[in-house]
């Protein structure tokens, strides 16, 4: 098990390190009403959840459609929404 937790965070570390706007983001993190001061892997946490909320909402505004749906045009041109 450790070995592929040491593999995963390679990879993760590998891939943050070209995006220099994550360095930003965590240290971004801390909030005026949050009274505890969060830890390095907190602010590292916390922003890795922000992202992943802000990617399915961009997803979500590019398809239009929510990612538990989708669209199914009739012959008629009356469209349905399926629960996937």
């Amino acid at each position: 098990f450790f070995h592929l937790y040491e593999c995963v965070m390679s990879v993760q570390k590998t891939r943050l390190s070209y995006d220099k706007s994550w360095e930003h983001e965590v240290e971004n993190i801390h909030h005026n009403c949050l009274k505890p001061v969060l830890r390095q892997y907190q602010k590292q946490s916390v922003a890795w959840m922000l992202r992943q909320e802000k990617r399915r909402k961009e997803e979500e505004d590019k398809e239009g459609v929510h990612p538990l749906y989708c669209e199914v045009r009739l012959r008629d041109d009356n469209i349905l929404y399926y629960n996937r």
